[in-house]
């Protein structure tokens, strides 16, 4: 069993090593959901991480607005 087997882990795509730190992530077992606008940048890391064997889910919303958080928060939940 890997050392994140099991865990979900939320990276904001604000940090321009978000896509690195998700591979890793994934690569360790965790589960990663990618916090980003509408750019597309989520979506893409996802379809790597998947496409390494990775689990991946993409929430578009900001990790500052109250809202966001709770929405992202019943998306973790249900999904994971």
């Amino acid at each position: 069993m890997s050392a994140l087997e099991g865990r979900v882990v939320v990276i904001g795509l604000s940090e321009s090593d978000a896509r690195d730190a998700a591979l890793a992530l994934a690569h360790e077992g965790a589960a990663v959901v990618l916090v980003g606008g509408d750019d597309g940048a989520a979506g893409a890391v996802a379809r790597q991480v998947v496409d390494a064997g990775g689990r991946a889910a993409v929430f578009a919303g900001s990790l500052t607005e109250a809202d966001d958080r709770v929405a992202l928060a019943e998306m973790v939940a249900e999904l994971f």
